[in-house]
């Protein structure tokens, strides 16, 4: 399977990114820090693999945590995937650490912040359930689900996933009631994301007050 990373660039575009200057010494410039992904980036890097590896089974991933199949009775026009957080919790560290200081890059430089960006790296177990028509169907594009999670681990890497790994294949009870009418998969993967926090000084002053 051919892979062109230059279609994912658009991918993390749609976060919201706080601009902001490294101090380093007595000298400032702007720069970009090297971090990990979000638990938000890594479901729209899914949603980007999703989006062209499951396109032969006409399959779709839904990007809403939670979201459900409506009306399980009516005929499912595509096979769908959907994702679920089980858990998500601290990595070896209890609280989020400092890991730069800067200062807030905006026009109005003489009100700019002073403030340090905080990282904690968490540990997530994230289930995906694939809901299609039929048995081989729900087996077809579970497989396929699998295989890409598997051909990009690479790339969720490279873009910030510390870790991820299939963990379980297993029956969800909390889905039965579908699966009168459907076919249901449920497996779980572990990831581990980093949770960024970016804290000014007036922030803290703010509350002072």
């Amino acid at each position: 399977m051919t892979f062109n990373q230059t279609d994912f660039e658009s991918l993390l575009k749609q976060q919201t990114k706080i601009r902001n200057t490294p101090i380093q010494k007595a000298e400032v410039k702007v720069s970009k820090s090297h971090k990990g992904a979000t638990l938000e980036e890594f479901i729209s890097m899914v949603t980007k693999v999703c989006g062209k590896s499951l396109k032969k089974h006409k399959a779709v991933f839904i990007p809403d945590e939670g979201a459900i199949i409506s009306d399980p009775q009516k005929k499912l026009e595509n096979s769908t995937v959907l994702y679920q957080v089980v858990s998500r919790v601290p990595h070896n560290e209890l609280k989020p650490r400092p890991i730069e200081t800067i200062i807030e890059d905006i026009d109005d430089k003489e009100n700019r912040r002073f403030g340090q960006n905080w990282s904690q790296r968490q540990d997530c177990i994230v289930q995906f359930d694939i809901v299609a028509c039929d048995y081989n169907t729900a087996n077809e594009v579970m497989s396929t689900f699998e295989d890409a999670m598997t051909t990009y681990t690479g790339y969720f890497k490279s873009k910030g996933v510390a870790e991820i790994y299939f963990k379980k294949y297993y029956t969800d009870r909390n889905l039965d009631k579908y699966r009168q009418w459907l076919s249901v998969r449920s497996i779980q993967y572990f990831v581990e994301i980093e949770k960024l926090t970016t804290v000014f000084d007036t922030t803290i002053e703010d509350i002072e007050v």
